[in-house]
């Protein structure tokens, strides 16, 4: 890791040698190991690495029977891993403050758009509407004209008929006088 030049990587890798002497019981090995590991995650700011190492630190000063420094270093740890949550509880309530402003502005961006379809929707239903009843008007105007047409020249044949009947009524008459 450190000739690719991954210091994360590094610092990964010494915890796990140094957490590996400790199981085989070589607790200074770890130690020394470990304190290493510990200067170069302080160096380059990985929390957990450094939480890793004061991990193991404490189980090594617990083997070599140095509890005050085990308890020291166990105390670290557990800082170190309240920090790590708190920042992980800080991280996921931003999160969903932000999901829940997201959701929010969309809901009401939704709202929005469903109420303007409504408006095209009831527009255009109206405009439809419209159109019918002009047609209906249209149409009845037109048999009312038709109607009237249709009766003025029914008028007209009878008046005319009329006339004819009266005209030969006359010219009887004035042929009898």
């Amino acid at each position: 890791q450190r000739e690719i030049g991954d210091p994360e990587g590094e610092v990964v890798t010494l915890s796990s040698l140094g957490e590996a002497y400790n199981r085989m019981l070589q607790p200074k090995k770890a130690k020394e190991t470990l304190q290493h590991c510990l200067q170069l995650a302080k160096k380059i700011g990985v929390k957990k690495g450094i939480q890793n190492c004061y991990g193991g630190l404490a189980k090594a000063d617990s083997a070599l029977g140095d509890y005050k420094s085990a308890f020291a270093n166990y105390k670290c740890a557990i800082i170190y891993r309240d920090s790590l949550i708190n920042e992980e509880n800080t991280k996921k309530t931003v999160q969903q403050q932000m999901q829940y402003t997201f959701d929010k502005k969309e809901a009401m961006a939704k709202a929005e758009q469903d109420k303007k379809d409504v408006l095209v929707s009831a527009e255009k239903q109206l405009a439809e509407s419209r159109q019918k009843w002009m047609g209906i008007i249209g149409a009845v105007i037109i048999l009312s004209l038709t109607a009237v047409a249709f009766l003025s020249y029914r008028r007209y044949q009878i008046k005319k008929k009329s006339n004819e009947e009266l005209e030969l009524k006359n010219s009887i008459i004035e042929h009898q006088k």
